[in-house]
C-alpha cells in the first residue's frame, strides 16, 4: 500500500473508507449529460446554475457540445426556453441544432479566465468543447455582445483580426 506523502493526503485517506478509490478529477471536456432535441433539459440539481442569461435577462443559458454531421463536435449554448434549445455558433451565425448534443453542468470547479487572440494562459488546460472535422480542438468561451454574455467557441486556429477579449472555461487549480 502506498504511503500518503503529506498531511492533506493522510487526512483524506483516513476519512475515506478503504474500499473506495480516491476521488478522480473530471476529464478535460468535463462530465456531460447526453441530450437531443426531443429530450427535456434536466433540473437545476443536475445542470448546476446557468453560465449566463439570455437577452431577455431571465431565461437561463447553459453550455454544451453539439455533434455536427458525425464528423465534428462544436461548443454550443443551450437555452431551455428556445425551440430547439441547442444553438451552435458556426460561420459567424447562431445555427439551430436538432440533433445530438450534451450539456456541461456548471460546477464550482470551472472558472472563466480572460484570454485574447486564441492564446491559452501558460500552464493551463481549458475545458475542451469539441473539435473540427480536421481534428483542431475547440474550447468553450464566453464573449460579450451588446453588453450581454454569450457562450461561444474559441481555438488557436480561430484567431481573427478582432481583439475582443473573451473568457475561456478552465478547471480550477488544474494545470498541465
Amino acid at each position: 500500500m502506498q504511503q500518503p506523502n503529506d498531511q492533506g493526503d493522510r487526512n483524506e485517506a483516513k476519512d475515506r473508507p478503504q474500499d473506495q478509490p480516491p476521488p478522480r478529477r473530471p476529464p478535460p471536456s468535463g462530465v456531460r449529460i447526453q441530450l437531443d432535441a426531443g429530450v427535456a433539459i434536466p433540473p437545476p440539481n443536475k445542470t448546476g446554475p446557468p453560465v449566463c442569461m439570455d437577452t431577455d435577462g431571465t431565461s437561463p443559458v447553459f453550455i454544451g457540445s453539439a455533434v455536427l454531421h458525425d464528423v465534428s463536435l462544436h461548443p454550443c449554448k443551450i437555452c431551455p426556453s428556445a425551440s430547439p434549445p441547442c444553438r451552435v455558433p458556426y460561420g459567424g451565425h447562431e445555427v439551430e441544432h436538432n440533433g445530438e448534443y450534451n450539456l456541461l453542468p456548471t460546477t464550482p470547479d470551472v472558472e472563466w479566465v480572460p484570454t485574447r487572440n486564441g492564446e491559452i494562459p501558460s500552464g493551463r488546460r481549458p475545458v475542451q468543447g469539441g473539435y473540427e472535422s480536421n481534428g483542431e480542438k475547440l474550447f468553450h468561451a464566453l464573449g460579450k455582445i451588446n453588453g450581454i454574455d454569450v457562450p461561444g467557441k474559441t481555438g488557436r486556429h480561430l484567431v481573427s483580426g478582432s481583439l475582443t477579449p473573451i473568457r475561456v472555461a478552465f478547471p480550477r487549480d488544474m494545470c498541465d
